[in-house]
Formats: structure tokens, sequence, C-alpha cells
């Protein structure tokens, strides 16, 4: 997070660059205030439906994310055995999500030059919601890290998919 903010901070100067940044952990909602940042901030997450829905959060410092029934929850995939004596007050909590569209749309469906996905494995479903033919994205940036553990989808999916709706994939790093 520190990076990305690093260098969204840098476009923002230079470039006069606005953004949306969606954050449903409170503990790091409120930080996004402090910063003064030229964006829109939402203290909701990314529905994974075309519709609202409320879910259960695991607020688990920087990897929480989506609970899904039966499944791994987010700040449990690759948690070093230390983790839980950090610094934060993990819980599970619920959440007001909204779908991605639908917060675009509040905003004026502006033309997105960048965007970054990194959802602790909800990136799938959330990008499904999307009527592709409305929106205006230039360059999507989507973590791989945890698919298929939280939700169903693996990489080859997403790349499948993206292709489907007029995206060509360049790299995957870091995997």
């Amino acid at each position: 997070m520190d990076k990305c903010s690093q260098i969204l901070s840098l476009f923002e100067l230079f470039h006069k660059w606005t953004g949306l940044l969606v954050e449903p952990n409170p503990d790091f909602y409120e930080s996004l205030s402090y910063k003064h940042r030229r964006a829109y901030t939402f203290p909701q997450c990314l529905s994974t439906k075309t519709t609202p829905e409320i879910v259960s959060f695991d607020a688990s410092g920087l990897i929480g994310g989506i609970i899904e029934p039966d499944k791994i929850k987010p700040g449990d995939i690759d948690r070093p055995p230390d983790l839980n004596r950090r610094w934060y007050h993990r819980r599970t909590i619920k959440v007001q999500c909204f779908p991605f569209y639908s917060i675009l749309m509040a905003i004026g469906n502006p033309r997105i030059d960048y965007f970054s996905l990194d959802i602790e494995g909800a990136e799938m479903p959330v990008l499904r919601t999307l009527p592709w033919d409305k929106v205006d994205i230039g360059i999507i940036d989507i973590e791989v890290n945890h698919m298929g553990k939280v939700f169903n989808g693996s990489v080859s999916d997403l790349t499948e998919y993206m292709d489907s709706v007029g995206y060509k994939h360049i790299e995957t790093a870091g995997v």
C-alpha cells in the first residue's frame, strides 16, 4: 500500500491525477483522510454481485478482505505465524459493498487511465460485475496472488475473461 500510495502521490502532484480509493477496513480508511489525496474515498467494499450486498469482512491488517463461507479467510492466506501479534486488532465486521460500476456512475463515470485492483482474492467476481461496454478503462493492474483461494477462478480464467472483454495480457509479475 505504501509504495503504490507514494507513486500515486507523484502522479497527483505532477500530473494532476485524481482517483478513487476504496478502503473497507475502517482501521485504514481513517488514515486516507489525513493524506489529503486528490481523490474520492469510499469506506465500503466493491461488491462481487451486480447489486449492493452486506458481507462479512476479515479486518485483518493489510491483507483482509471479503469472507466467503467454507473458504479460507483472506487474512489467513500466506500469513506469517507471528502476524496475529502485530499492531492491528483483527476482527470480522459487516461491510456494505457496492458494485464498482455504481460507484463510477456516482462520480460521473470518468475515463480511468490506470485501475489497480488488489482485493485479496475477490478480483474475478468484482471484474465480472462490470458492464464493459459502458466503462472506459485504459490499463488494469490486477493482483493474482490469491486467485482461487477465496473465490473461484484461476489466473488462466482471469486472463481468458479479460481477453473476452477486450484486454490483452501483458505480464504476470511476482507470482
